[in-house]
């Protein structure tokens, strides 16, 4: 099943939440990423500390996305939606830029949002790969 496909069963604006960030991730794009957060956006990657705020999320991800050939491509497997909350099982897809390795890594999210921006945005991810030899 498609991710377009999945999303078309959650609500109008999580749809289009998750379908844009999950774009911009695969274009490598960190500021249109950010553009789906709220200003302070509580923000947590992997055993990554918690961030708060908008401008140190960009920055975070647009740190992650200098270490890529490309941006994360996702394959989205399921999808839930409770209230504001959506909650995601999907895979990841990354190119390491330093050796062109290609790196798929299972991951769930639950993001919370109010109809505009994500709120909360946990993704529970073990990117170790990413950073092996």
């Amino acid at each position: 099943m498609s991710n377009q496909s999945i999303l078309s069963q959650l609500s109008p604006d999580a749809s289009r939440l998750v379908d844009g960030a999950t774009r911009a991730d695969a274009a490598g794009d960190a500021k249109l990423f950010a553009s789906f957060l709220a200003e302070d956006v509580v923000f947590r990657l992997g055993f990554q500390p918690q961030l708060v705020g908008r401008e140190h999320v960009l920055r975070s991800v647009d740190g992650l996305f200098q270490l890529l050939d490309g941006g994360v491509s996702h394959e989205i497997e399921r999808a839930w939606e409770v209230e504001n909350v959506v909650i995601y099982e999907a895979v990841a897809n990354y190119v390491r830029k330093e050796d062109g390795r290609r790196i798929a890594i299972p991951y769930s999210n639950v993001l919370e949002h109010d109809g505009r921006f994500f709120t909360r945005y946990f993704i529970y991810i073990d990117p170790s790969a990413l950073f092996a030899p």
